[in-house]
């Protein structure tokens, strides 16, 4: 995969953290990372996230 797109998965680890998220275009996710925040729109790359980036997926059909 070249380039992310809108619609991927973004997928973060740390060493006892699993996130997923979905990326929506200019540099910006939905994100559902925490019950009392609710969903947020956030930067795909912001300081707790870009340290724990693994990789963008994306499903096909």
């Amino acid at each position: 995969m070249s380039e992310i797109q809108p619609g991927d998965l973004v997928f973060y680890f740390g060493s006892d953290v699993h996130h997923v998220a979905i990326y929506v275009g200019n540099g910006k996710m939905v994100s559902a990372s925490n019950p009392s925040d609710g969903v947020e729109i956030i930067d795909f790359l912001g300081p707790w996230y870009k340290e724990r980036f693994s990789g963008v997926g994306r499903v096909i059909g």
